[in-house]
Parts: structure tokens; C-alpha cells; sequence
């Protein structure tokens, strides 16, 4: 008996891309992500947009590496 690696797409069920309003990366910049610089927010945002993870529903954290 083999066993087999099975992949999970999980954006496959996902109509389309979370977004986020200029009002909502102001929000998510003071309290979720803080500490990030420009260039991190920006990353945290395209991750989270590219895994369909929502911050404000406590899917996806951003922490800082030092």
C-alpha cells in the first residue's frame, strides 16, 4: 500500500482576491502591522491578498523578524 501526498489548493473554493480599502491599510498600518516599515506592509498585504486572509478576521498576523 502506497501512500500518496495529496496537495491542497486552498484559494480553489475562492471566488475572487480579498482587498482592502485605503481605510482598512490605514487601520491594519496603527494595529495589526504597526512596527512594518513601507515595504513590509506592502508584503504583509500581498500575502495575505494573494492567500485570501483577512487581518481583521485574525487570519493572518504580522510579526516582525529583529
Amino acid at each position: 500500500m502506497n501512500a500518496k501526498n495529496n496537495v491542497v489548493d486552498i484559494n480553489k473554493n475562492q471566488k475572487e482576491l480579498i482587498t482592502f480599502t485605503e481605510e482598512e491599510i490605514e487601520t491594519i498600518k496603527r494595529t495589526v502591522a504597526s512596527d512594518a516599515n513601507t515595504d513590509e506592509l506592502k508584503m504583509f498585504l500581498h500575502v495575505a491578498k494573494s492567500y485570501g486572509r483577512d487581518p481583521f478576521k485574525k487570519e493572518i498576523f504580522f510579526w516582525k523578524v529583529k
